[in-house]
């Protein structure tokens, strides 16, 4: 739990860094949210697959993402990404979702889809952030999946860079 709330108070103070000087939609235009994903993730004993699995894992992964929508502020994406959960613990478990969101072309997100894992499938809702460090975009989601009506929670943060 520690590790946890460790995390939550990282992300709460990338949260309070000041944004680099640019429209919100130059911003968001440049930017593909493409790209690597490392994380932590909370299990709840009831999903555990077996008993030498912890409930605290590292999250590795790959996030890809098409935006099929876009208006003045926000715009309207569809993901796909995947997961390698549980390394640390000498297991591999793999996880797939497909995410339907829409997100504010300042930085704050909503995704809401299908997530597919050991665990079994879910439905995941996923707030995010995006911060932006002048040409390097660094989105946080908070992703909480409700197998069975247990929830599952992941804090993970990525990178992409901004195309010329």
């Amino acid at each position: 739990m520690k590790s946890f709330l460790s995390a939550c108070v990282f992300a709460w103070g990338l949260a309070s860094l000041p944004a680099a000087p640019a429209s919100a939609e130059e911003f968001i235009d440049q930017f593909s949210f493409l790209g690597p994903r490392a994380g932590v993730s909370m299990v709840a004993e009831d999903l555990l697959v077996d008993k030498e699995t912890r409930a605290f894992n590292s999250l590795f992964g790959w996030v890809m993402d098409v935006r099929y929508m876009s208006r003045r502020n926000f715009e309207g994406y569809a993901e796909l990404g995947g997961f390698l959960e549980g390394v640390e613990n000498g297991v591999i478990y793999p996880e797939v979702w497909g995410y339907f969101g829409f997100r504010q072309k300042a930085g704050f997100g909503l995704g809401l889809g299908p997530s597919i894992s050991v665990y079994g499938v879910g439905l995941g809702i996923a707030p995010s952030y995006s911060f932006r460090l002048d040409r390097l975009l660094i989105p946080v989601t908070f992703n909480t999946v409700l197998t069975d009506g247990i929830p599952r929670h992941q804090l993970h943060v990525g990178f992409s860079y901004a195309s010329e």
